[in-house]
């Protein structure tokens, strides 16, 4: 295999391990795992803001299971999400190609089981989204080099176990294992892999007092490793792997009753990013062809949100949340063999990422004591331009783009 192949290989496998939904901060995660808690950008969510769908963020949430309504509570949602991405790619400042939206349709779902088998025991399994891509070129466009397809499908399985020591004290513990499938394309080749990794989850949730509600949860990481098969252009398939550290996850929430009809909520996460800090790759049964800096660094996601019972059937709530994302345009993306270009950075063309601001409104209808639906809407954008250096085009060559998205969700529960 020649160099440039060789070196087209390092570039599309590390790209293995980059997963993101375009127009998302934070990378490459994915936070649409309960609709109750979107319609409140995911304020309160550790703390049972979504209801059993906060299982997502905390396995300790299983403890919203209410006795009076029935020992076992099904839930789940369904979420689309319309990225758009639009930008343009240049060389020194002067514009090449047309303008381009790199975003594409996707969509998510979740669900989740809850069964209280004693009074203090409850048994479940939150099954969710946590990682997810869509984004494509046009060919020929000058980061045809860095990507052209990107696509990528997770699904976590979560079976979890809760226990009670005390009246509205719930501490959980989850095993949690991830299903990855990806295809990744370039002018140079196509890459199709999956894995699948374990890793664990703890949380606990505590009712402080009749109106407040705090909840606290680790989502440990995933190392993974992705084999599969790269086809250069013209080429024969080529075993080859990339082995990461995807983030683990510290969250805080709070749910706050104010009278008995209104509630504001808070949360905190932290994503621990700086683990994503190298990408090895190697052919399969072959040498090792690099250990790719990544420079990412920790960040963190906040929001707050109010809701309000309409009646004893309606509820509407809103919420706003800041979204950092862990990449940065004027860090240097460290060797990188394609790199011919100086203004590379660890922000690429398949993650062309930025701070956003989530802004979401919602709402549930309870049909009767065992029934409800969820509806809820978000608005992303970012608050600055995304500046992308392309690691495989001239010296001199960015592309930057305005990121926004608009996510629609529909969910419900059941319970008997």
């Amino acid at each position: 295999m020649d160099t440039h192949r060789m070196t087209a290989l390092a570039a599309a496998v590390s790209a293995a391990a980059l997963v993101s939904v375009s127009a998302h901060a934070g990378s490459f995660a994915i936070k649409e795992r309960s609709t109750r808690a979107q319609g409140l950008s995911f304020a309160g969510a550790t703390a049972g803001s979504g209801g059993l769908q906060s299982m997502g963020f905390n396995p300790a949430a299983i403890g919203a299971i209410d006795p009076g309504a029935g020992n076992v509570e099904i839930s789940g949602g369904i979420s689309v999400i319309n990225p758009i991405t639009e930008g343009q790619a240049s060389i020194g400042g002067v514009p090449v190609g047309a303008p381009f939206d790199a975003g594409r349709l996707a969509g998510l779902a979740n669900s989740y089981v809850g069964f209280r088998l004693e009074d203090d025991i409850l048994l479940g399994l939150a099954i969710y989204t946590p990682f997810g891509l869509t984004t494509q070129y046009d060919a020929g466009w000058l980061g045809q080099f860095d990507a052209l397809t990107s696509s990528l499908q997770t699904i976590t399985f979560a079976p979890t176990i809760a226990y009670e020591p005390m009246p509205g004290l719930t501490l959980a513990l989850s095993g949690n294992l991830m299903y990855t499938s990806v295809r990744l394309t370039t002018a140079a080749g196509q890459l199709d892999g999956d894995t699948t990794v374990p890793s664990f989850s703890v949380g606990a949730m505590w009712q402080a007092t009749p109106s407040t509600t705090v909840g606290l949860a680790y989502l440990h990481g995933y190392n993974i490793q992705v084999d599969g098969f790269f086809t250069p252009t013209g080429g024969v398939a080529l075993p080859a792997r990339a082995a990461a550290q995807l983030p683990g996850v510290v969250s805080l929430g709070v749910v706050q009753g104010i009278t008995s009809d209104f509630r504001v909520m808070g949360e905190v996460q932290w994503q621990n990013w700086s683990t994503f800090d190298k990408l090895d790759v190697a052919l399969i049964g072959g040498p090792a062809l690099q250990s790719d800096t990544q420079g990412y660094e920790d960040a963190f996601y906040i929001a707050a949100g109010a809701e309000y019972d309409v009646n004893d059937q309606f509820t509407v709530r809103t919420g706003v949340g800041w979204d950092q994302t862990p990449t940065n345009s004027g860090t240097p993306v460290g060797v990188f063999p394609a790199a011919v270009n100086p203004i590379a950075t660890n922000r690429t063309a398949r993650v062309p990422d930025e701070d956003r601001l989530w802004l979401s409104i919602g709402a549930s209808y309870a049909m009767n004591d065992h029934m409800s639906i969820d509806v809820g809407y978000s608005y992303l954008f970012a608050l600055e331009d995304s500046v992308v250096g392309l690691r495989n085009a001239p010296a001199g060559s960015v592309a930057i783009y305005e990121g926004s998205a608009h996510i629609f969700s529909i969910g419900g529960s059941m319970k008997f």
